[in-house]
Protein backbone atom coordinates (compact mmCIF):
# COMPACT_ATOMS: atom_id res chain seq x y z
CA UNK A 1 0.00 0.00 0.00
CA UNK A 2 2.66 2.15 0.59
CA UNK A 3 4.56 1.55 -2.14
CA UNK A 4 1.34 2.50 -4.69
CA UNK A 5 0.95 5.34 -2.88
CA UNK A 6 4.61 7.18 -2.90
CA UNK A 7 4.06 6.06 -6.86
CA UNK A 8 0.82 7.57 -7.36
CA UNK A 9 2.43 10.64 -5.79
CA UNK A 10 5.76 10.86 -7.14
CA UNK A 11 5.01 12.65 -10.64
CA UNK A 12 2.60 14.80 -9.11
CA UNK A 13 4.94 15.95 -6.41
CA UNK A 14 7.48 16.60 -8.87
CA UNK A 15 5.29 18.94 -10.77
CA UNK A 16 3.89 21.24 -8.02
CA UNK A 17 7.44 21.55 -6.57
CA UNK A 18 7.94 22.90 -10.29
CA UNK A 19 4.95 25.01 -10.73
CA UNK A 20 5.41 26.56 -6.69
CA UNK A 21 9.03 27.20 -6.95
CA UNK A 22 8.82 30.74 -7.76
CA UNK A 23 6.26 31.42 -4.68
CA UNK A 24 8.30 28.96 -2.29
CA UNK A 25 11.54 30.84 -3.07
CA UNK A 26 9.89 34.59 -2.22
CA UNK A 27 8.35 33.35 0.90
CA UNK A 28 11.83 31.26 1.93
CA UNK A 29 13.90 34.77 0.67
CA UNK A 30 11.48 36.31 3.06
CA UNK A 31 12.40 34.30 6.28
CA UNK A 32 8.93 32.26 5.85
CA UNK A 33 9.27 28.30 6.31
CA UNK A 34 7.94 26.25 3.38
CA UNK A 35 7.42 22.54 2.85
CA UNK A 36 7.49 21.55 -0.48
CA UNK A 37 4.24 19.45 -2.11
CA UNK A 38 5.88 16.32 -2.47
CA UNK A 39 7.52 16.74 0.88
CA UNK A 40 4.13 17.19 1.85
CA UNK A 41 2.84 14.14 0.42
CA UNK A 42 5.41 12.08 1.73
CA UNK A 43 4.93 13.49 5.30
CA UNK A 44 1.26 12.17 4.89
CA UNK A 45 1.96 8.97 3.71
CA UNK A 46 4.64 8.40 7.03
CA UNK A 47 1.20 9.81 9.37
CA UNK A 48 -1.05 6.46 8.26
CA UNK A 49 1.85 4.57 10.18
CA UNK A 50 2.33 2.08 6.72
CA UNK A 51 6.02 0.24 7.34
CA UNK A 52 8.65 1.36 5.09
CA UNK A 53 10.73 -1.62 3.34
CA UNK A 54 13.42 -2.65 4.89
CA UNK A 55 14.62 -6.33 3.58
CA UNK A 56 16.77 -6.72 0.40
CA UNK A 57 13.09 -8.42 -0.78
CA UNK A 58 11.07 -5.54 0.19
CA UNK A 59 13.02 -3.20 -1.33
CA UNK A 60 13.42 -5.23 -4.38
CA UNK A 61 8.84 -5.17 -4.44
CA UNK A 62 9.25 -1.27 -3.59
CA UNK A 63 11.27 -0.48 -7.23
CA UNK A 64 9.41 -2.51 -9.07
CA UNK A 65 5.88 -1.13 -6.99
CA UNK A 66 6.67 1.98 -6.87
CA UNK A 67 7.40 3.18 -10.76
CA UNK A 68 5.00 0.73 -11.80
CA UNK A 69 2.00 2.29 -9.60
CA UNK A 70 3.80 5.97 -10.53
CA UNK A 71 3.52 5.48 -14.42
CA UNK A 72 -0.29 5.19 -14.35
CA UNK A 73 -0.62 8.79 -13.36
CA UNK A 74 0.67 10.12 -16.54
CA UNK A 75 -2.78 8.11 -17.84
CA UNK A 76 -5.17 10.82 -17.25
CA UNK A 77 -3.14 14.29 -18.15
CA UNK A 78 -2.18 12.34 -21.44
CA UNK A 79 -5.86 11.47 -22.33
CA UNK A 80 -6.63 14.85 -21.68
CA UNK A 81 -3.68 16.28 -23.92
CA UNK A 82 -4.47 13.86 -26.29
CA UNK A 83 -7.94 15.69 -27.60
CA UNK A 84 -5.91 18.94 -27.50
CA UNK A 85 -5.88 21.27 -30.72
CA UNK A 86 -2.29 21.68 -30.90
CA UNK A 87 -0.41 18.69 -33.01
CA UNK A 88 2.28 18.37 -30.76
CA UNK A 89 1.03 18.60 -27.37
CA UNK A 90 -1.89 16.15 -29.00
CA UNK A 91 1.50 13.87 -29.69
CA UNK A 92 2.78 13.97 -26.79
CA UNK A 93 -0.85 13.06 -24.98
CA UNK A 94 -1.41 10.21 -27.40
CA UNK A 95 2.13 8.81 -26.43
CA UNK A 96 1.55 9.25 -22.64
CA UNK A 97 -1.84 7.77 -22.59
CA UNK A 98 -0.80 4.76 -24.82
CA UNK A 99 -0.62 1.30 -23.55
CA UNK A 100 -0.88 2.07 -19.52
CA UNK A 101 -0.51 -1.63 -18.88
CA UNK A 102 2.45 -1.95 -21.09
CA UNK A 103 4.07 1.07 -19.50
CA UNK A 104 3.15 -0.18 -16.26
CA UNK A 105 5.14 -2.95 -16.49
CA UNK A 106 8.15 -1.48 -18.27
CA UNK A 107 8.15 0.82 -15.09
CA UNK A 108 8.34 -2.16 -13.08
CA UNK A 109 10.65 -3.81 -14.69
CA UNK A 110 13.26 -1.34 -15.03
CA UNK A 111 13.01 0.11 -11.34
CA UNK A 112 13.47 -3.98 -10.35
CA UNK A 113 16.69 -4.40 -12.70
CA UNK A 114 17.92 -1.00 -11.27
CA UNK A 115 17.52 -2.35 -7.56
CA UNK A 116 19.35 -5.84 -8.22
CA UNK A 117 22.38 -4.15 -10.82
CA UNK A 118 22.62 -0.52 -8.92
CA UNK A 119 23.03 0.20 -12.80
CA UNK A 120 20.76 2.64 -14.00
CA UNK A 121 21.62 2.19 -17.22
CA UNK A 122 20.68 -1.63 -16.96
CA UNK A 123 17.55 -0.59 -15.85
CA UNK A 124 16.41 1.81 -18.46
CA UNK A 125 17.47 -1.17 -20.91
CA UNK A 126 15.02 -3.97 -19.54
CA UNK A 127 12.51 -1.12 -19.28
CA UNK A 128 12.83 -0.44 -22.95
CA UNK A 129 13.08 -4.14 -23.51
CA UNK A 130 9.91 -4.99 -21.86
CA UNK A 131 7.28 -4.07 -24.57
CA UNK A 132 8.81 -6.43 -26.71
CA UNK A 133 9.01 -9.30 -24.75
CA UNK A 134 5.76 -8.50 -24.12
CA UNK A 135 4.49 -8.80 -27.39
CA UNK A 136 6.44 -11.72 -28.75
CA UNK A 137 3.98 -14.24 -26.58
CA UNK A 138 0.70 -12.80 -28.20
CA UNK A 139 2.15 -13.02 -31.50
CA UNK A 140 3.48 -16.75 -31.18
CA UNK A 141 0.08 -17.57 -29.72
CA UNK A 142 -2.27 -15.99 -31.72
CA UNK A 143 -1.76 -18.15 -35.28
CA UNK A 144 -0.80 -21.29 -32.71
CA UNK A 145 -4.51 -21.94 -31.88
CA UNK A 146 -7.05 -21.43 -34.94
CA UNK A 147 -10.23 -21.03 -34.03
CA UNK A 148 -13.65 -20.87 -36.62
CA UNK A 149 -16.76 -18.66 -36.42
CA UNK A 150 -19.70 -21.03 -35.75
CA UNK A 151 -21.36 -22.17 -39.14
CA UNK A 152 -24.61 -20.23 -38.31
CA UNK A 153 -23.44 -17.11 -37.65
CA UNK A 154 -20.89 -17.13 -40.09
CA UNK A 155 -22.46 -14.68 -42.64
CA UNK A 156 -23.83 -12.48 -39.79
CA UNK A 157 -20.60 -11.59 -38.65
CA UNK A 158 -19.03 -11.61 -42.13
CA UNK A 159 -21.78 -8.92 -42.62
CA UNK A 160 -20.63 -7.07 -39.59
CA UNK A 161 -17.26 -7.02 -40.32
CA UNK A 162 -17.65 -5.74 -43.86
CA UNK A 163 -20.32 -3.08 -42.51
CA UNK A 164 -17.39 -1.66 -39.88
CA UNK A 165 -19.98 -3.19 -37.22
CA UNK A 166 -18.04 -3.88 -34.35
CA UNK A 167 -18.76 -6.83 -32.71
CA UNK A 168 -18.07 -8.32 -28.79
CA UNK A 169 -16.89 -12.22 -27.83
CA UNK A 170 -20.46 -12.75 -27.16
CA UNK A 171 -21.78 -11.60 -30.29
CA UNK A 172 -19.51 -13.32 -32.35
CA UNK A 173 -19.46 -16.76 -30.55
CA UNK A 174 -23.25 -16.39 -29.25
CA UNK A 175 -21.65 -18.18 -26.02
CA UNK A 176 -24.43 -17.84 -23.59
CA UNK A 177 -21.55 -16.98 -20.41
CA UNK A 178 -19.98 -14.25 -22.41
CA UNK A 179 -23.71 -13.06 -23.15
CA UNK A 180 -24.15 -12.95 -19.16
CA UNK A 181 -21.31 -11.36 -18.68
CA UNK A 182 -21.91 -8.67 -20.73
CA UNK A 183 -25.88 -7.65 -19.12
CA UNK A 184 -23.98 -8.29 -16.07
CA UNK A 185 -21.36 -5.51 -16.54
CA UNK A 186 -24.43 -3.06 -18.61
CA UNK A 187 -25.78 -2.99 -14.91
CA UNK A 188 -22.92 -2.58 -12.33
CA UNK A 189 -21.03 0.19 -10.88
CA UNK A 190 -17.94 0.76 -12.21
CA UNK A 191 -18.59 -1.11 -15.90
CA UNK A 192 -22.13 0.16 -16.93
CA UNK A 193 -21.01 3.45 -18.40
CA UNK A 194 -18.38 1.43 -20.36
CA UNK A 195 -20.63 -1.33 -21.18
CA UNK A 196 -23.13 2.09 -22.47
CA UNK A 197 -19.77 3.37 -24.36
CA UNK A 198 -19.45 0.17 -26.54
CA UNK A 199 -23.43 -0.80 -26.89
CA UNK A 200 -23.27 2.90 -27.90
CA UNK A 201 -20.56 2.48 -30.66
CA UNK A 202 -22.31 -0.39 -32.06
CA UNK A 203 -25.82 1.00 -32.15
CA UNK A 204 -24.19 3.71 -34.31
CA UNK A 205 -22.19 1.61 -36.65
CA UNK A 206 -25.20 -0.10 -37.66
CA UNK A 207 -27.48 2.96 -37.98
CA UNK A 208 -24.71 4.11 -40.07
CA UNK A 209 -24.43 1.08 -42.56
CA UNK A 210 -28.37 0.82 -42.79
CA UNK A 211 -28.61 4.62 -43.72
CA UNK A 212 -25.69 4.35 -46.46
CA UNK A 213 -27.82 2.03 -48.64
CA UNK A 214 -29.98 4.59 -48.41
CA UNK A 215 -27.38 6.72 -49.53
CA UNK A 216 -27.05 8.49 -46.26
CA UNK A 217 -24.09 9.98 -44.47
CA UNK A 218 -25.15 9.56 -40.78
CA UNK A 219 -25.43 7.45 -37.68
CA UNK A 220 -29.06 8.21 -36.33
CA UNK A 221 -32.37 7.66 -38.27
CA UNK A 222 -33.70 11.22 -37.13
CA UNK A 223 -36.86 12.48 -38.38
CA UNK A 224 -34.91 15.52 -39.77
CA UNK A 225 -32.11 12.90 -40.84
CA UNK A 226 -34.86 11.17 -43.19
CA UNK A 227 -36.13 13.68 -44.09
CA UNK A 228 -33.33 15.30 -45.88
CA UNK A 229 -32.42 12.09 -47.44
CA UNK A 230 -35.83 11.88 -49.16
CA UNK A 231 -34.98 15.52 -50.34
CA UNK A 232 -31.71 15.01 -51.78
CA UNK A 233 -33.02 11.36 -53.00
CA UNK A 234 -35.72 13.26 -54.89
CA UNK A 235 -34.28 15.65 -56.36
CA UNK A 236 -31.87 12.93 -57.75
CA UNK A 237 -35.12 11.83 -59.11
CA UNK A 238 -35.97 14.95 -60.44
CA UNK A 239 -32.83 15.25 -62.45
CA UNK A 240 -33.07 11.64 -63.83
CA UNK A 241 -36.95 12.36 -65.20
CA UNK A 242 -35.93 15.72 -67.07
CA UNK A 243 -34.05 14.25 -69.16
CA UNK A 244 -35.39 11.41 -70.20
CA UNK A 245 -38.74 10.81 -71.59
CA UNK A 246 -41.48 8.21 -70.97
CA UNK A 247 -42.24 5.81 -73.86
CA UNK A 248 -45.86 3.93 -73.80
CA UNK A 249 -45.17 0.50 -74.94
CA UNK A 250 -47.64 -2.66 -75.86
CA UNK A 251 -46.91 -3.85 -71.95
CA UNK A 252 -48.09 -0.64 -70.77
CA UNK A 253 -51.21 -0.29 -72.58
CA UNK A 254 -52.31 -3.79 -72.42
CA UNK A 255 -51.85 -2.83 -68.22
CA UNK A 256 -54.12 0.14 -68.40
CA UNK A 257 -56.70 -2.08 -70.55
CA UNK A 258 -56.37 -5.20 -68.00
CA UNK A 259 -57.05 -2.23 -64.89
CA UNK A 260 -60.01 -0.21 -66.58
CA UNK A 261 -61.79 -3.57 -67.19
CA UNK A 262 -60.83 -4.84 -63.88
CA UNK A 263 -62.52 -1.70 -62.24
CA UNK A 264 -65.52 -2.13 -64.39
CA UNK A 265 -65.36 -5.45 -63.16
CA UNK A 266 -65.29 -5.24 -59.48
CA UNK A 267 -65.81 -1.72 -58.44
CA UNK A 268 -69.66 -0.58 -58.14
CA UNK A 269 -70.89 2.28 -60.52
CA UNK A 270 -70.97 4.97 -58.11
CA UNK A 271 -67.76 4.62 -56.59
CA UNK A 272 -65.29 3.72 -59.81
CA UNK A 273 -65.36 7.57 -61.44
CA UNK A 274 -62.58 9.05 -59.00
CA UNK A 275 -60.19 5.99 -59.80
CA UNK A 276 -60.78 5.61 -63.62
CA UNK A 277 -60.62 9.74 -63.71
CA UNK A 278 -57.09 8.95 -62.65
CA UNK A 279 -56.85 6.33 -65.24
CA UNK A 280 -57.68 8.86 -67.70
CA UNK A 281 -55.00 11.30 -66.37
CA UNK A 282 -52.51 8.83 -67.59
CA UNK A 283 -53.81 8.38 -71.30
CA UNK A 284 -54.66 12.55 -71.56
CA UNK A 285 -50.50 13.25 -70.56
CA UNK A 286 -49.54 10.88 -73.41
CA UNK A 287 -49.10 12.91 -76.42
CA UNK A 288 -49.84 11.46 -79.79
CA UNK A 289 -46.65 9.33 -80.27
CA UNK A 290 -47.16 7.87 -76.58
CA UNK A 291 -44.09 9.77 -75.17
CA UNK A 292 -44.59 11.20 -71.51
CA UNK A 293 -42.17 13.88 -70.34
CA UNK A 294 -40.09 12.85 -67.50
CA UNK A 295 -41.33 16.23 -65.48
CA UNK A 296 -45.16 15.19 -66.42
CA UNK A 297 -44.44 11.51 -65.00
CA UNK A 298 -42.70 13.13 -62.26
CA UNK A 299 -45.41 15.15 -60.89
CA UNK A 300 -48.05 11.98 -61.60
CA UNK A 301 -46.13 9.69 -59.91
CA UNK A 302 -45.59 11.86 -56.80
CA UNK A 303 -49.80 12.71 -57.18
CA UNK A 304 -50.52 9.23 -56.97
CA UNK A 305 -48.57 8.56 -54.21
CA UNK A 306 -50.26 11.30 -52.20
CA UNK A 307 -53.45 10.31 -52.95
CA UNK A 308 -52.99 6.37 -52.02
CA UNK A 309 -51.70 7.46 -48.49
CA UNK A 310 -54.05 9.79 -47.96
CA UNK A 311 -57.22 7.79 -49.35
CA UNK A 312 -58.81 5.37 -46.74
CA UNK A 313 -60.55 3.47 -49.37
CA UNK A 314 -58.81 0.09 -49.59
CA UNK A 315 -59.76 -0.74 -52.87
CA UNK A 316 -59.08 3.02 -54.41
CA UNK A 317 -55.53 2.26 -52.62
CA UNK A 318 -55.29 -1.10 -54.34
CA UNK A 319 -56.02 0.19 -58.18
CA UNK A 320 -54.42 3.69 -57.41
CA UNK A 321 -50.83 1.79 -56.67
CA UNK A 322 -51.18 -0.40 -59.60
CA UNK A 323 -51.50 1.99 -61.42
CA UNK A 324 -48.08 4.03 -60.08
CA UNK A 325 -46.59 0.29 -60.91
CA UNK A 326 -47.40 0.41 -64.55
CA UNK A 327 -46.10 4.25 -64.56
CA UNK A 328 -42.52 3.51 -62.75
CA UNK A 329 -42.78 -0.15 -65.16
CA UNK A 330 -42.88 2.00 -68.30
CA UNK A 331 -40.14 4.60 -67.30
CA UNK A 332 -37.76 1.93 -66.10
CA UNK A 333 -38.50 0.33 -69.35
CA UNK A 334 -38.06 4.39 -71.27
CA UNK A 335 -34.58 5.27 -69.36
CA UNK A 336 -32.24 5.73 -71.84
CA UNK A 337 -28.98 3.73 -71.66
CA UNK A 338 -26.65 5.71 -70.05
CA UNK A 339 -29.09 6.49 -66.88
CA UNK A 340 -30.09 3.21 -66.38
CA UNK A 341 -27.75 2.64 -63.77
CA UNK A 342 -28.14 5.82 -61.88
CA UNK A 343 -31.86 4.80 -62.26
CA UNK A 344 -32.04 1.84 -60.49
CA UNK A 345 -29.58 2.97 -58.21
CA UNK A 346 -31.60 5.48 -56.76
CA UNK A 347 -34.92 3.46 -57.36
CA UNK A 348 -33.12 0.95 -54.48
CA UNK A 349 -31.96 3.50 -51.96
CA UNK A 350 -35.34 4.98 -52.20
CA UNK A 351 -36.89 1.80 -50.88
CA UNK A 352 -34.36 1.14 -48.87
CA UNK A 353 -35.32 4.34 -46.94
CA UNK A 354 -38.54 3.57 -47.15
CA UNK A 355 -37.46 0.46 -45.58
CA UNK A 356 -36.17 2.26 -42.88
CA UNK A 357 -38.56 4.74 -42.29
CA UNK A 358 -41.03 1.88 -41.80
CA UNK A 359 -38.85 0.68 -39.12
CA UNK A 360 -38.25 3.61 -37.21
CA UNK A 361 -42.50 4.01 -37.51
CA UNK A 362 -42.46 2.44 -34.10
CA UNK A 363 -42.78 4.52 -31.15
CA UNK A 364 -39.79 3.12 -28.68
CA UNK A 365 -36.95 4.55 -26.65
CA UNK A 366 -34.84 3.77 -29.15
CA UNK A 367 -36.59 4.87 -32.37
CA UNK A 368 -36.85 8.16 -30.40
CA UNK A 369 -32.89 8.57 -29.98
CA UNK A 370 -32.83 7.54 -34.03
CA UNK A 371 -31.73 3.83 -33.33
CA UNK A 372 -32.94 1.71 -36.10
CA UNK A 373 -34.83 -1.03 -34.21
CA UNK A 374 -33.79 -4.92 -35.37
CA UNK A 375 -36.89 -6.12 -34.83
CA UNK A 376 -38.42 -3.38 -36.43
CA UNK A 377 -36.04 -3.57 -39.47
CA UNK A 378 -36.85 -7.65 -39.55
CA UNK A 379 -40.51 -6.65 -39.87
CA UNK A 380 -40.43 -3.38 -42.30
CA UNK A 381 -37.48 -5.23 -45.12
CA UNK A 382 -40.48 -8.70 -44.90
CA UNK A 383 -42.23 -9.10 -48.03
CA UNK A 384 -44.73 -11.52 -47.01
CA UNK A 385 -45.56 -12.55 -50.54
CA UNK A 386 -42.10 -12.88 -52.17
CA UNK A 387 -41.51 -14.64 -48.20
CA UNK A 388 -38.08 -12.58 -49.23
CA UNK A 389 -36.56 -12.75 -45.38
CA UNK A 390 -36.82 -16.79 -45.69
CA UNK A 391 -34.76 -17.06 -48.85
CA UNK A 392 -33.17 -13.68 -48.15
CA UNK A 393 -33.39 -11.51 -51.39
CA UNK A 394 -34.33 -8.20 -49.72
CA UNK A 395 -31.40 -5.33 -50.22
CA UNK A 396 -31.82 -5.19 -46.27
CA UNK A 397 -31.85 -8.29 -45.13
CA UNK A 398 -28.04 -9.23 -44.58
CA UNK A 399 -28.48 -6.04 -42.01
CA UNK A 400 -32.01 -7.10 -40.47
CA UNK A 401 -30.31 -10.98 -40.08
CA UNK A 402 -27.49 -9.01 -38.22
CA UNK A 403 -29.26 -7.37 -36.32
CA UNK A 404 -31.94 -10.25 -35.20
CA UNK A 405 -29.41 -12.69 -35.01
CA UNK A 406 -26.41 -11.05 -32.78
CA UNK A 407 -26.94 -7.84 -32.01
CA UNK A 408 -30.56 -7.81 -30.37
CA UNK A 409 -30.36 -8.91 -26.35
CA UNK A 410 -31.20 -12.08 -25.43
CA UNK A 411 -30.32 -12.32 -21.78
CA UNK A 412 -33.54 -11.30 -20.18
CA UNK A 413 -33.19 -8.96 -17.58
CA UNK A 414 -35.87 -8.12 -14.74
CA UNK A 415 -33.66 -5.18 -13.43
CA UNK A 416 -33.98 -6.90 -9.90
CA UNK A 417 -30.17 -7.47 -9.51
CA UNK A 418 -29.22 -4.34 -10.55
CA UNK A 419 -31.49 -3.26 -7.79
CA UNK A 420 -30.28 -4.56 -5.58
CA UNK A 421 -26.26 -3.73 -5.85
CA UNK A 422 -27.33 -0.16 -6.10
CA UNK A 423 -29.00 -0.16 -2.44
CA UNK A 424 -26.59 -2.05 -1.16
CA UNK A 425 -24.27 0.43 -1.96
CA UNK A 426 -26.39 3.29 -1.01
CA UNK A 427 -27.50 1.71 2.53
CA UNK A 428 -23.37 1.09 2.88
CA UNK A 429 -23.37 -2.81 3.54
CA UNK A 430 -19.64 -3.21 2.96
CA UNK A 431 -18.67 0.47 3.11
CA UNK A 432 -19.91 0.63 6.80
CA UNK A 433 -18.29 -2.58 8.24
CA UNK A 434 -15.07 -1.76 6.61
CA UNK A 435 -14.87 2.05 7.57
CA UNK A 436 -15.51 0.98 10.97
CA UNK A 437 -12.95 -1.78 11.43
CA UNK A 438 -10.50 0.83 9.68
CA UNK A 439 -11.23 3.26 12.44
CA UNK A 440 -10.76 0.60 14.85
CA UNK A 441 -7.66 -1.00 13.61
CA UNK A 442 -6.16 1.68 11.89
CA UNK A 443 -5.58 -0.19 9.27
CA UNK A 444 -7.03 1.47 5.55
CA UNK A 445 -6.82 -1.95 4.11
CA UNK A 446 -10.12 -2.97 5.40
CA UNK A 447 -11.01 -0.52 2.86
CA UNK A 448 -10.05 -2.71 -0.07
CA UNK A 449 -13.49 -4.33 -0.43
CA UNK A 450 -16.14 -2.23 -0.92
CA UNK A 451 -13.16 -0.32 -3.23
CA UNK A 452 -13.10 -4.14 -5.10
CA UNK A 453 -17.22 -3.62 -5.49
CA UNK A 454 -16.46 -0.91 -8.10
CA UNK A 455 -13.27 -1.38 -9.19
CA UNK A 456 -13.69 -5.07 -9.87
CA UNK A 457 -16.44 -4.85 -12.35
CA UNK A 458 -14.60 -2.05 -14.09
CA UNK A 459 -11.46 -4.28 -14.35
CA UNK A 460 -13.70 -6.70 -15.66
CA UNK A 461 -15.09 -4.71 -18.15
CA UNK A 462 -11.97 -3.25 -19.54
CA UNK A 463 -9.97 -6.69 -20.09
CA UNK A 464 -13.44 -8.38 -22.02
CA UNK A 465 -13.28 -5.36 -24.61
CA UNK A 466 -10.06 -4.87 -24.69
CA UNK A 467 -9.33 -7.84 -27.09
CA UNK A 468 -7.15 -10.15 -24.82
CA UNK A 469 -9.81 -12.63 -24.93
CA UNK A 470 -9.87 -12.93 -28.93
CA UNK A 471 -5.75 -13.61 -29.14
CA UNK A 472 -6.81 -17.35 -29.09
CA UNK A 473 -6.10 -17.85 -25.25
CA UNK A 474 -9.82 -18.23 -25.07
CA UNK A 475 -9.55 -20.91 -27.64
CA UNK A 476 -12.93 -23.09 -28.32
CA UNK A 477 -15.07 -19.71 -26.86
CA UNK A 478 -14.05 -17.07 -29.14
CA UNK A 479 -13.62 -17.10 -32.53
CA UNK A 480 -10.64 -16.51 -34.77
CA UNK A 481 -10.62 -13.25 -36.98
CA UNK A 482 -12.34 -14.31 -40.30
CA UNK A 483 -10.59 -15.77 -43.16
CA UNK A 484 -10.90 -12.92 -45.98
CA UNK A 485 -11.53 -15.75 -48.39
CA UNK A 486 -14.65 -17.48 -46.32
CA UNK A 487 -15.86 -13.24 -46.26
CA UNK A 488 -15.59 -13.16 -49.57
CA UNK A 489 -17.32 -16.52 -50.11
CA UNK A 490 -20.09 -15.76 -47.25
CA UNK A 491 -20.53 -11.95 -49.09
CA UNK A 492 -21.34 -14.25 -52.43
CA UNK A 493 -23.82 -16.27 -50.85
CA UNK A 494 -25.73 -13.33 -49.62
CA UNK A 495 -25.69 -11.81 -52.97
CA UNK A 496 -26.93 -14.68 -54.53
CA UNK A 497 -29.38 -15.08 -52.07
CA UNK A 498 -31.28 -11.62 -53.54
CA UNK A 499 -31.86 -13.06 -56.45
CA UNK A 500 -34.98 -14.66 -57.30
CA UNK A 501 -34.60 -19.02 -57.45
CA UNK A 502 -34.81 -18.37 -61.18
CA UNK A 503 -31.57 -16.14 -61.18
CA UNK A 504 -29.60 -17.58 -59.32
CA UNK A 505 -26.61 -19.24 -61.00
Amino acid sequence: MRDVLQGLTEIPGVALNALTWPGRALLRAGGVPVTAPSDLAQSAIDATGLPKAETPGEKLRSSIIQPAASSLTTIVPGSVAANAGSPIVRTIGQTLAAQPATQAVSAGVGGGVTEETGSPVAGAAAGLLAPFALAAPGRLISPALPVTVPPERAPMVATAAQEGIPLSVAQQTGNKVWSNLESTLANLPGSSSMQASVNRAQSDAYNAALLRRADINATSATPETLLQGRSDLGQVFDDLSARNTLQSDDVMQSQMDDLRAKIGRDVPESQRGPVLNRLDDINSALGDDGSMAGQTYREMYTSLGQKIRSTTDGDARNYLGQMRDILRGAMDRSISPEDQAAWQDVRQKYANLQTIAKAMDRPSAGTAMGDISPAGLAQASRNPNAKSFAFGQGDLDDLARLGQGVLKQTVPDSGTSQRTVMANLIQGKSFAPALGLTALTGNPLYMLGPAAEVAGPYAAGALYHSGYLTNRLAAGITPHPLDPRLLASVQAQIAANRLAPGQQQ
